[in-house]
């Protein structure tokens, strides 16, 4: 049995690092860095469903505080995402796909964004890319250095 206290202090050390990364990144033609939507990819397929639930929402909620969005706009997003990374087989390759449509479904919600919303998706590919691309290895070497998935 996991031990629970463990995977709480490295789900909350996960989610400010992410936080405080998403702010100390400057915005790539109006793209900031999706750290926070990595760590919901990378923290979905490992842990139990309750724990990748409310590891989405409490990163979406930080999402939402972090880029000035109204309440639980990105929450929604970031559950949806757990859900669909938890339970179908999407190969890592086509993770780069997610920013892209969180930019379309911002721009569906919120018609006062920085930038053009064909600006805002181009660049996304490759800012989201990158951070995904970076980021899954170190969260799962945190993971593992932690103990999160090791028996008491």
């Amino acid at each position: 049995m996991p031990n629970r206290r463990i995977e709480f202090v490295v789900a909350l050390i996960t989610i400010v690092a992410a936080a405080a990364l998403e702010e100390l990144f400057p915005p790539f033609f109006g793209v900031g860095f999706p750290f926070l939507m990595a760590s919901v990819l990378a923290v979905s397929r490992r842990r139990r469903f309750v724990a990748a639930v409310f590891f989405a929402v409490a990163a979406g909620a930080c999402e939402d505080a972090v880029s000035g969005l109204p309440p639980f706009m990105s929450v929604g997003f970031f559950l949806a995402l757990s859900l669909i990374a938890r339970n179908l087989p999407l190969p890592r390759g086509l993770a780069f796909l997610v920013y892209p449509l969180y930019q379309l479904y911002l721009a569906v919600w919120i018609s006062d964004l920085n930038g053009g919303i064909f600006v805002r998706t181009l660049f996304s590919i490759p800012v989201g890319a990158a951070v995904i691309a970076v980021s899954y290895p170190v969260l799962l070497w945190l993971d593992r250095k932690a103990g999160v998935n090791e028996q008491e």
